[in-house]
């Protein structure tokens, strides 16, 4: 993944990717993102879901609906929702498609995790195209639109996908 598409993730879930720079025996994150831009969304989604309950009890404190008592009240939940947050070791690419590994995940999160990982065999891990993605195995299982799939392998990319309809 870019620079710049690492440093967003890092910036807007600092929490998730408290360990990104951390010592190479705790966590895989020191290397970074290893997937393609493609699959940015994808990460995205996942790091959304897993900050979900402590995001929601942040818009509560922000909002002018509750008591002075009520807040009080979501903020200690805020303070215990904080201290479940899951870390992030690895995020990568393998066999052609996403993994994402976090330590302190709930079975809700694994789930949903799962189902990503799942839909990311329908996603080009380059651009994040939809459509006639397929998963090639040619030196190295990457999901790839036909666009980079061609720019990638050339002439083998088709006759793979031939191989295959």
């Amino acid at each position: 993944m870019s620079p710049e598409l690492d440093k967003k993730l890092c910036n807007k879930y600092p929490e998730l990717f408290r360990d990104r720079f951390g010592d190479v025996t705790r966590t895989a994150m020191c290397w970074g993102f290893q997937c393609g831009n493609g699959w940015y969304s994808l990460i995205e989604s996942i790091c959304e879901f897993l900050m979900v309950d402590v995001n929601r009890l942040k818009f509560r404190l922000e909002s002018d609906y509750y008591s002075e008592k009520a807040k009080e009240e979501i903020k200690l939940k805020l303070i215990e929702a904080t201290k479940k947050i899951p870390v992030v070791v690895q995020v990568k690419e393998k066999f052609g498609g996403l993994r994402f590994y976090a330590v302190g995940v709930s079975e809700e999160q694994i789930q949903y995790i799962g189902f990503v990982e799942g839909f990311s065999f329908r996603v080009c891990e380059e651009c994040g195209a939809m459509k006639d993605t397929t998963v090639y195995n040619i030196d190295w299982v990457r999901t790839l639109c036909p666009f980079h799939a061609d720019e990638q392998y050339g002439s083998e990319a088709a006759s793979e996908y031939r191989n295959r309809v």
